[in-house]
């Protein structure tokens, strides 16, 4: 849906299917999230950048409310924004732990595909054309970081055992 972002119902369906797959990623993070345990400051840093992000979600909505076509589009916009802010902190706090090559590939994975979404939502709401080109690179940039985190077995393995010492540390 990608790629069909410019149309209304390609918006829909783009808001819906990417809240969709972040919170799938988060899922999928779950089992390193629950293994490495968290502490309060990281509870604190979280909590500090996740009223940053969430304070940026509410004032680029003011940017692009009042182009939206559909009464549908709002809560969409914010649902994604919400799975972003979690998505941003799993992956921030997955790599600050594991500090690995395959979680700073997830972490630069996420990072683009926010400066994907935003850069998507400014162009079509506000008709910022250029934007556009910003978008496909970061997601396309996105992709690659995800085919990379996803075909690296090695760092996999390693994963699992790191998660495995960090569940008997706890």
């Amino acid at each position: 849906m990608h790629l069909f972002f410019e149309r209304t119902w390609g918006a829909e369906l783009y808001l819906i299917l990417s809240t969709l797959s972040y919170i799938l990623f988060i899922i999928e993070r779950l089992p390193f999230l629950k293994a490495s345990g968290f502490k309060k400051s990281s509870f604190l840093i979280a909590g500090l950048l996740s009223l940053g992000n969430i304070t940026i979600l509410y004032m680029l909505s003011g940017f692009v409310e009042n182009q939206m076509q559909d009464t549908l589009e709002l809560p969409l916009f914010y649902c994604l924004g919400g799975s972003l802010i979690l998505l941003v902190s799993s992956a921030y706090y997955y790599n600050f732990t594991l500090n690995s090559n395959r979680s700073l590939r997830f972490a630069l994975m996420v990072t683009g595909f926010i400066i994907a979404d935003v850069s998507a939502c400014l162009a079509y709401y506000n008709d910022y054309e250029g934007l556009w080109y910003a978008d496909r690179f970061f997601y396309a940039f996105s992709l690659g970081c995800l085919i990379c985190f996803a075909i690296d077995s090695e760092g996999a393995l390693r994963e699992q055992e790191d998660i495995e010492m960090l569940k008997d540390r706890l």
